[in-house]
């Protein structure tokens, strides 16, 4: 299946990215949110085999990508969470708008082989949350403000303080494969990539919220054209299959 996709992609690449000779290949500076690591990976590659573009990219928390952005750090091509790219586009450090990518939903996991808490209801994960003796979750970021803001939503911020454990960018998930933290809560399609841990589902509807995925062509990009070409390869149909074996699925 994967040699299937593989060929696919570069068929795609063949199809939108113009031929470049190899004094015509770029460096792409690229910035990016941490949760797209795992398909980029995979997906760049491929990219620069197509191309003869070298993809240069760094991983950060969203809400990070974003203060350098705003700081003034040159970069090619920014992916960042959708609603984080509205004050760069105020100060004009994007140019034109956004491209939407993919989105995800938040999610529970636990340690491989653990017992599954109930969460399939507002009030059996209000009461996961309580019985827990400690939880995780992204101490900056989209998914951990959201975590936040549904604990004082259900009630129990105060109940809950001690038992939190905040992590840095990628420590949570081996804290709960290591049993440090007894679930946490973030994007599903990080979870799915990560050794040790599983995911027991996701949030109850009405508590879940979308983390969507844009890419953004920097003002002052050195490679715009490159950059541009990276965006449409990304938005292919078979880099959108790739996407969606990670856990991610097309915006609407």
């Amino acid at each position: 299946m994967q040699k299937l996709l593989r060929i696919a992609v570069l068929t795609a690449l063949t199809l939108v990215v113009s031929p470049v000779v190899h004094s015509q290949a770029a460096e792409i500076k690229c910035i990016c949110a941490e949760a797209v690591r795992p398909p980029l990976t995979e997906l760049g590659p491929e990219f620069e085999r197509g191309t003869g573009h070298k993809l240069i990219a760094t991983y950060e928390l969203g809400p990070v990508v974003a203060r350098k952005i705003e700081q003034g750090e040159p970069f090619d091509l920014a992916v960042l969470n959708s609603p984080q790219t509205a004050n760069p586009i105020k100060q004009g450090k994007l140019a034109g708008a956004p491209v939407n990518l993919v989105r995800a939903g938040m999610g529970v996991a636990i340690r491989a082989g653990a017992p599954k808490p109930d969460i399939g209801s507002v009030e059996a994960f209000k009461q996961a949350m309580l019985k827990a003796k400690s939880v995780t979750f992204p101490e900056e970021g989209t998914s951990g403000a959201h975590f936040r803001s549904i604990l004082k939503r259900l009630g129990i911020e105060e109940q809950m303080q001690p038992k939190l454990k905040p992590s840095a960018q990628g420590a949570g998930f081996g804290m709960v494969a290591r049993g440090e933290a007894e679930m946490m809560i973030g994007v599903i399609p990080q979870f799915l990539v990560n050794p040790g841990i599983e995911v027991v589902g996701p949030l109850p509807g009405e508590l879940n919220t979308w983390i969507e995925l844009a890419a953004a062509i920097g003002a002052s990009a050195k490679e715009p054209q490159a950059a541009a070409a990276l965006i449409k390869y990304l938005k292919t149909p078979e880099a959108v299959a790739l996407f969606k074996a990670k856990g991610w699925e097309p915006m609407p």
